[in-house]
């Protein structure tokens, strides 16, 4: 039996039809929303989503309403530029990733994804982590810093073969914020290791020593017991500025100030007397700074009695600012290759006190493969118009390194996502090297 010509040609149409639907089909089906929703991501980086409700999750934009979100986004492309193109770099499941978006300015920004399991399979969950600076090489790095306005430094070196690897204006004591905290823990271990002091030690928390964020320990009741080992790792992860009196007191002052040149701090002079944080509070945010011009231009004896006046000041008539209070005369003072032996020493001491290399490692301050670095020991420091970051990083194959960087301004306060950037590109240099 025949089939006529047009009887022949409906049914070719239509086996054609069939074949081509059957991949757009398929398609449909297997297509990975995740990429759709990394699109959505570069659209946001870029400023051309206009309707964050279309892709974000009720619960998502709950916590994060879209101002909040189109401004923290536009904080960070501020610096990067806008968004060229974005990629997986590690699939967490089949609804969380981590991608890399490559920006303008040779930034890439990490991304955390999370989309909904269900279609539409809205944005769950979106971190966008502190840029990293793309650079082949260290000289890169610190023509990066020395284009930043103010005054920078940075030191980095192979602690593995005692070289220094790149540096920057590093004979100059800069104020480094919260790191000096590694010195008053440079000073617990060294009495631990005396054993005049033990990590499982308690101390309770005195009223006249607490002082303000951050931290957590200026909300918790008098009397309440910590064990020194608890305090510390307060003060080295979270920063927690009454954890850092308490230790400073129970340390003494004058012992914590002793240890600066043995930990290799070349500016000693500078940091005498040692101040706690609550009287850096107090001489810098008190009408107007006037305790800190006058503590500036006085003789070390004269500013241990100011000091001593200061604490019959209640802590309540701070007044925060976040414009620069002579932070180039009133801080704690290292420069970056003091603060590079600092930390290098600390990590010598963890081989036989485990407590450190743990309280260290707490916070990595930036987002380092644990993979490519087992062992980072980290602790920056800020203020208006300060930031330092001092890292002990320890690579896969046994390599070690010690990098510090610090940015004063004394006009403004400073960009932290850009010194971060730097130090993250930095970092991500050393991975490779050789």
């Amino acid at each position: 039996m025949r089939t006529s010509s047009l009887t022949t040609l409906v049914v070719i149409t239509a086996a054609w039809i069939l074949a081509s639907m059957v991949p757009l089909w398929a398609k449909a089906q297997v297509a990975d929303p995740i990429e759709g929703r990394l699109a959505d991501v570069k659209a946001l980086l870029n400023g051309t989503l206009d309707d964050p409700t279309s892709v974000f999750a009720p619960s998502f934009l709950a916590a994060v309403p879209s101002a909040q979100l189109k401004a923290g986004v536009s904080s960070i492309t501020s610096t990067t530029g806008s968004c060229t193109s974005i990629s997986v770099t590690k699939r967490n499941s089949a609804t969380s990733v981590v991608a890399s978006a490559i920006m303008t300015n040779n930034y890439s920004v990490p991304v955390v994804l999370t989309i909904e399991e269900s279609a539409p399979h809205l944005i769950a969950g979106l971190f966008l982590k502190p840029p990293v600076k793309l650079a082949s090489d260290l000289t890169t790095i610190v023509g990066d810093l020395g284009a930043l306005p103010g005054t920078t430094s940075i030191c980095v070196v192979d602690v593995s073969n005692n070289t220094v690897l790149a540096s920057k204006d590093t004979l100059r004591a800069l104020p480094m914020g919260s790191t000096f905290k590694l010195y008053i823990l440079g000073e617990l271990a060294r009495s631990v290791s005396q054993g005049t002091l033990r990590w499982e030690q308690v101390i309770k928390l005195n009223r006249a020593f607490f002082s303000l964020p951050s931290g957590i320990l200026q909300t918790w009741p008098h009397s309440a017991p910590l064990t020194v080992y608890a305090m510390a790792a307060l003060m080295i992860s979270q920063s927690d500025n009454t954890a850092t009196d308490h230790l400073l007191y129970f340390a003494g002052r004058d012992s914590v100030a002793q240890i600066l040149p043995t930990m290799g701090n070349t500016h000693t002079s500078a940091n005498i007397p040692f101040i706690s944080t609550q009287e850096m509070f107090k001489l810098k945010f008190y009408n107007g700074g006037v305790h800190a011009r006058i503590y500036a231009n006085a003789e070390p004896e004269s500013r241990q009695e100011q000091l001593q006046a200061l604490s019959e000041m209640p802590l309540d008539s701070v007044v925060l600012t976040d414009k620069p209070v002579f932070p180039d005369q009133v801080e704690w003072f290292a420069s970056t290759p003091d603060l590079c032996r600092a930390i290098s020493i600390l990590e010598h001491v963890a081989e036989t006190q485990h407590e450190v290399r743990d309280i260290l490692g707490i916070n990595r301050g930036l987002d380092l493969s644990k993979e490519t670095w087992p062992i980072v020991g980290y602790k920056g420091g800020s203020e208006p118009g300060v930031m330092n970051m001092t890292y002990f990083l320890e690579r896969k194959d046994g390599r070690r390194f010690a990098l510090s960087a610090s940015w004063l301004r004394t006009d403004q306060d400073v960009d932290q996502e850009k010194l971060a950037a730097i130090v993250g590109g930095a970092i991500r240099v050393l991975a490779d090297v050789k």
